[in-house]
């Protein structure tokens, strides 16, 4: 993630699906929100109307 940050990135959404967690990184921020059990992601005011079912995409 740090690579894609370096390389001007915004956002990154790094999904770990065995911890059941989300990693989220933000360009304005030095570390990484870490979200456990999250069951849905959004773009936010960087991409409005991006929204990711995390059920969807995990259920495998």
């Amino acid at each position: 993630m740090e690579l894609y940050r370096a390389n001007g990135a915004l956002l990154g959404w790094l999904l770990i699906p065995e911890q059941q967690a989300v990693e989220i990184w933000r360009s304005d921020q030095a570390e990484p929100e870490r979200i456990e059990s999250a069951t849905q992601l959004d773009g936010g005011q960087q991409f409005p109307g991006l929204n990711i079912d995390l059920a969807e995409a995990c259920a495998g």
